[in-house]
């Protein structure tokens, strides 16, 4: 089988699944958007049950925020650095200050709106450290790194600070 991935809109994100002999996710999308993951994944071809592992990339609400229904409805590991473990499994939305002068704006804006915003708390199965770890147990070929980088014969999956891509070389 190929590496296939899919993008799925979650609010303003995508999580993506990504199957091989196996089936993984990354990221939990915004909150309430479990109607808009089993649409997605039943026009896909997907079973949710064969999703074995739900990687996020970082702990901001807009990434974690269907996180825990839909690990309900997989009966998937949730797997989430070390160091943002506890902003899922306590429920919390911490804000990153802005850095630029647009940054500390937005910042601003989105604090007035975060008290509205409601992260049902989970627990994290796997915690992630800074060195690899194997995807093979999961059916995907390649290691998990703090990066996120994903890789396999010819095609490799990376997110690093915002930006997400997926290449396939010759």
């Amino acid at each position: 089988m190929s590496i296939q991935i899919y993008p799925i809109l979650l609010g303003f994100d995508h999580c993506y699944l990504i199957r091989d002999k196996g089936t993984i996710m990354i990221d939990g999308g915004a909150p309430k958007k479990v109607k808009e993951f089993t649409r997605a994944t039943d026009k896909i071809g997907i079973n949710i049950h064969d999703i074995k592992l739900i990687i996020l990339t970082h702990g901001h609400w807009d990434h974690i925020g269907s996180v825990k229904e839909i690990k309900d409805l997989t009966g998937a590991k949730l797997a989430l650095h070390r160091q943002e473990k506890d902003w899922l499994e306590k429920s919390m939305k911490p804000l990153p200050p802005g850095v630029t002068a647009w940054g500390s704006l937005f910042s601003g804006i989105l604090a007035m709106f975060t008290p509205l915003i409601h992260i049902p708390a989970t627990d994290v199965d796997v915690v992630l450290g800074d060195g690899g770890f194997p995807l093979s147990e999961y059916g995907i070929p390649g290691k998990l790194c703090i990066l996120l980088v994903i890789l396999w014969d010819q095609s490799v999956f990376c997110w690093r600070r915002g930006m997400l891509s997926w290449e396939t070389w010759r």
